[in-house]
């Protein structure tokens, strides 16, 4: 009687190891999984092994499929081994209730052979440990390290919140896991929630995320878009549609009041030169005198030299010392781009046209200066076009030279705004970026939270070595927004 069954179980084993010889190495079997419960399972298998040789790797898959492949699960053993029992315990990353198959291998002159495939039922895991994290505060676009135990080596296993915000796993070990704080972010400190399998644990200490922008006020009745300027603590804005307003607003009292506004009430462009303001009028003749020139000190306005240039819409504008610098745009009366650039000298309330911008004509350009150096580039070929330009254009007032500088990674829009700081450069409309000078290198943050819009509704300025930005919301609100991250 035993001489048969040792027959059959020869028999029994034959077939599994000559099955697909591809697939199935003669001397390995996939024993059941044994001790589920809800800390893991334990795999096993038997090696048969009459010749002797040493094998140095084996191991098991598994995972939720029963056509068991390479991206399944890998449990790799390096330990000598001839023969016999072999086992490794599970603990993570097992959803209860669940049924999953293994199968164990060994590898043979680079070659896998495989064993049967087993299934069982999972009873849960150990949930993720979590012993620390780093920083313990962050803004948005920042990475977070977080140490401990029984993590998975997936990212897309790893499941981490912080309320109920979603962080983004970017990288996963058994015991390192780097999340990435969304440029959306809303500010919140709360403990980190860690998912994996369905098992949830908590940090002990809290996450706080802080707000790369602060709202720092907001008023009320502003219907139309706005431009403006920044002279000596206060911001000065005015409505571009066609609509009387020009109003101040202290940013130390948080207090608006109306100011003298200029009779033509047509788009324009506004900037200013020391403790100067300027409103230039480029689009209708009907406004023979181009432009204006706002005193704060007594509240008027002065006639100054009219552009020469042709009139235009869209067109773009920077400041270099005592000179402001004007052009592209399209024309009023033909509609074509145009490409040349103008100086005005405040001194000497001269005109005068400098080189032509060499890149490709545009509307909407975004422009700012560092350096004594204007910046000029993004846009589009028409506000209905929706090819966006990145290239951003360096002009020399010293050689009167225009050369390439800086790609902008971000996604183009129109309406998009600028304004230096120090070395950095801070640019966007809701995505924002930052841009290091010395360094070369571009850097995305927290998103703007004021209007994003395409429109003239965002006038960035910098007081007491801060960047703000006054925006004209979507709700009739005025809001003034501080890049809190860079205070």
């Amino acid at each position: 009687m035993k001489t048969r069954f040792h027959c059959f179980l020869f028999l029994m084993l034959s077939f599994i190891a000559c099955k697909d010889d591809n697939k199935y190495f003669q001397f390995i079997i996939t024993s059941t999984v044994t001790d589920i419960d809800n800390t893991g399972a334990t795999l096993n298998a038997k090696l048969f092994n009459t010749t002797g040789e040493i094998i140095t790797e084996y191991g098991f898959t598994w995972g939720l499929k029963k056509d068991l492949s390479t991206t399944d699960s890998k449990i790799i053993l390096s330990n000598p081994l001839t023969k016999g029992l072999f086992s490794y315990r599970i603990d993570k990353e097992l959803y209860s209730d669940t049924t999953y198959y293994v199968t164990a291998f060994v590898v043979k002159n680079g070659t896998y052979f495989y064993g049967a495939t087993v299934p069982f039922t999972g009873a849960g895991s150990n949930p993720p440990a979590i012993t620390d994290f780093e920083p313990k505060s962050a803004y948005a676009g920042d990475t977070i390290f977080i140490s401990g135990n029984y993590f998975s080596s997936s990212n897309l296993n790893n499941i981490i919140y912080l309320n109920d915000q979603k962080l983004t796993t970017v990288y996963s070990s058994e015991t390192l896991v780097k999340v990435f704080v969304p440029y959306d972010f809303s500010s919140i400190e709360s403990k980190l929630s860690f998912e994996v399998s369905g098992a949830r644990s908590y940090s002990d200490g809290f996450l706080k995320i802080k707000e790369t922008w602060t709202k720092t006020d907001e008023k009320s009745g502003f219907t139309y878009s706005i431009n403006g300027f920044f002279i000596g603590g206060i911001l000065y804005i005015r409505y571009t549609d066609g609509y009387a307003g020009f109003f101040a607003y202290n940013l130390a009292s948080k207090s608006l009041s109306t100011k003298t506004d200029y009779y033509c009430y047509v788009p324009s462009v506004m900037f200013s030169i020391n403790d100067k303001g300027y409103l230039l009028f480029p689009t209708y003749s009907n406004c023979i005198d181009h432009l204006k020139e706002y005193n704060p000190n007594t509240n008027s306005w002065a006639e100054k030299s009219g552009f020469p240039g042709q009139l235009r819409s869209d067109a773009v504008t920077f400041v270099i010392e005592k000179n402001a610098y004007f052009g592209l745009g399209s024309s009023t009366s033909t509609n074509k781009l145009l490409n040349d650039f103008w100086k005005y000298d405040s001194e000497n309330d001269i005109w005068s046209r400098v080189a032509d911008f060499p890149g490709q004509g545009r509307v909407w350009a975004t422009s700012f200066t560092y350096n004594n150096k204007g910046y000029v580039g993004l846009g589009r070929p028409s506000s209905t076009d929706v090819t966006v330009y990145n290239d951003i254009w360096e002009y020399d007032s010293g050689i009167n030279a225009w050369k390439k500088s800086v790609v902008y990674p971000g996604s183009g829009n129109l309406g998009m705004f600028a304004i230096t700081l120090k070395d950095k450069l801070f640019i966007g409309l809701k995505d924002f970026w930052e841009y290091d000078f010395i360094s070369d290198k571009w850097k995305q943050i927290g998103d703007f939270p004021g209007n994003h819009y395409a429109g003239p509704y965002n006038v960035p300025f910098i007081a007491n070595d801060t960047v703000y930005v006054g925006s004209k919301m979507l709700n009739n609100q005025f809001t003034i927004w501080k890049l809190d991250k860079y205070e």
